[in-house]
């Protein structure tokens, strides 16, 4: 949960961002829809596929089928790909926190100022490590699948219609990278010093 949190501004760093931390959407993807008349012979099958994957900044973080129509022999299923990255481990964010002591210490800037600066990135490092901890789930794709068979030919018709309700959370990639979050973190507390009066 990212509500009452605080985290470096994007802005302020000369980033832009792609979704707010915390954020999230659901969506209604993968649909499909298969149909054979009423009388089909039952050698008659036919499949079909629907792949989703999502935007570059977000991950699935659930998922559910929702059939809205299922008469006669069918199937489906669904297979999930995982997040082709792993996110920021604890020891990461210490090591990134030790790197910003490092980095911040070199600032041309008083010492109450750098403290201040210091306290900050603590916290937004603290509540990064948090949220990335709250994701428990990441995948980057889903593929869902059906097939029909024909019901025979003195019965009724055989129909699947079905789509996935889909959970999507922010996952920007200050928490899938170190370095990421390093370029972020240098230059928010850049545009701190450069706003800073002199």
């Amino acid at each position: 949960n990212s509500v009452g949190k605080f985290w470096p501004d994007r802005k302020a760093a000369g980033l832009q961002a792609c979704c707010r931390l915390g954020e999230t959407k659901v969506n209604n993807v993968a649909n499909l829809k298969l149909e054979f008349p009423q009388g089909t012979s039952r050698k008659k099958s036919k499949s079909d596929q629907s792949l989703y994957s999502v935007p570059s900044c977000w991950t699935i973080t659930g998922f559910r089928r929702v059939q809205t129509q299922d008469l006669g022999p069918t199937s489906a299923s669904e297979q999930v790909t995982p997040a082709n990255y792993v996110m920021s481990s604890s020891s990461q964010y210490q090591a990134e926190y030790q790197n910003m002591q490092n980095y911040v210490a070199n600032l041309n800037i008083p010492s109450v100022v750098k403290a201040d600066i210091l306290l900050k990135i603590e916290e937004f490092i603290k509540n990064y490590e948090a949220y990335t901890n709250s994701l428990q789930m990441s995948h980057a794709s889903l593929l869902h699948r059906a097939t029909i068979q024909g019901a025979g030919a003195f019965n009724g018709r055989t129909i699947y219609q079905a789509h996935y309700e889909m959970t999507e959370t922010c996952c920007p990639q200050e928490i899938r990278n170190a370095k990421n979050l390093r370029v972020l973190l240098q230059g928010w507390a850049d545009g701190i010093v450069a706003s800073s009066p002199r």
